[in-house]
């Protein structure tokens, strides 16, 4: 029962946040800067989730929070590590045309 309150209140704090955002500094920041904030909100959203489920902390008292804070730290620098792997990865391949001839 808990969990599900902590996770409306999040939901509720980034709509929140996402919406005061949208009012305060839409005219004032361009459009990719905008897109930019927003896809940084979504990408937070999805993975706390996402880790959160995968996890199944006890967010009932201060341990366990920074346990949570632990692992989700842990697994953001994994997710930047694999990407930067995978990019290292594609950018090494010979993306050349095969010429026969």
């Amino acid at each position: 029962m808990l969990t599900i309150v902590i996770l409306i209140f999040v939901l509720v704090a980034v709509v929140y946040l996402f919406n005061s955002y949208q009012n305060k500094y839409q005219s004032f920041q361009g459009v990719i800067f905008n897109v930019l904030v927003i896809g940084v909100l979504i990408f937070f959203l999805f993975s706390v989730s996402y880790v959160y489920i995968n996890t199944d902390p006890s967010l009932g008292s201060f341990g366990g929070f920074v346990e949570f804070v632990k692992v989700y730290l842990s697994w953001v620098a994994g997710f930047f590590g694999n990407v930067g792997h995978v990019s290292g990865y594609v950018i090494n391949q010979n993306w050349g045309g095969n010429v026969t001839g």
